[in-house]
This record gives structure tokens, C-alpha cells and sequence, in this order.
């Protein structure tokens, strides 16, 4: 059972990684032009997943390994490869991609709200006579 299981989890691993390594590819071709950066937008949303199930499988891949069937030095490099491209990923996605919370603030200070339907109260003044 446990061969089987570990054979999967490495096919799902590798699976893993190579979208990893498209979501990469896309960021890089994505600043030139609008359409690249909606595709990367897309794919940007399963970035946490991807990197979340790449992390389980790593380390189920270390639990159900042997001494023997595994190269505990190349795998860690390759874990370390994508850990690193993930945060690059993350990092492409902040330059191409500003915070719109951050930007929304800003303008609220460069353009005021203007309520047109505003009343406001008339004042009696008082008037002064001077001889």
C-alpha cells in the first residue's frame, strides 16, 4: 500500500510543481500587455492552494519514504526551488497588481465625496448700524 501511495504522491508533487512553474511562466510574459495580466490575475487565485498542496505532499513524501528510496538532498533542493518561486510569483503579482484597498484610501484624500443634495440652515443675522 505504501509504495502505491508514495508513487501518487510524488505524480501529485510533480503535478505541483509544474504548475507552479506555469503560473511562472505567466507572470513573466504578463507585464507587456493587459490581457497577460488578467490571465495572471486568474491563475494568481490558486496560487495558495497549489503551494499549500505542494508543501503536504512534500512532507508526506518524506513520511512515507525509506532511506533507501529517497534523496532526502535532491528533494530538498527541489522544495527549496519552489519555495522560492512561489514568493517570486507573490512578488511579480505586487508589481503588477497594486493593492486597490491601498489606492481607494489614497483618493479618498485627492477627491472628496460631493453630496449635491446638502441644505443647509439659513442664519438670521443682525444688523448693525453705524453713524
Amino acid at each position: 500500500m505504501a509504495p502505491r501511495k508514495l508513487a501518487v504522491s510524488l505524480l501529485r508533487y510533480n503535478l505541483l510543481a509544474s504548475n507552479l512553474d506555469k503560473l511562472n511562466d505567466l507572470s513573466k510574459v504578463a507585464s507587456p500587455n493587459e490581457e497577460g495580466v488578467q490571465n495572471f490575475k486568474i491563475r494568481y487565485a490558486d496560487l495558495e492552494n497549489i503551494y499549500n498542496d505542494f508543501v503536504e505532499k512534500h512532507v508526506e513524501i518524506e513520511s512515507l519514504s525509506t532511506p533507501e528510496e529517497f534523496d532526502s538532498e535532491s528533494h530538498q533542493k527541489k522544495y527549496d526551488f519552489y519555495t522560492n518561486l512561489y514568493y517570486g510569483i507573490k512578488r511579480k503579482y505586487a508589481e503588477l497588481v497594486p493593492d486597490q484597498t491601498s489606492v481607494s484610501k489614497h483618493l479618498e484624500f485627492i477627491e472628496p465625496k460631493q453630496n449635491k443634495n446638502v441644505f443647509l440652515p439659513k442664519l438670521q443675522l443682525p444688523s448693525f448700524l453705524v453713524e
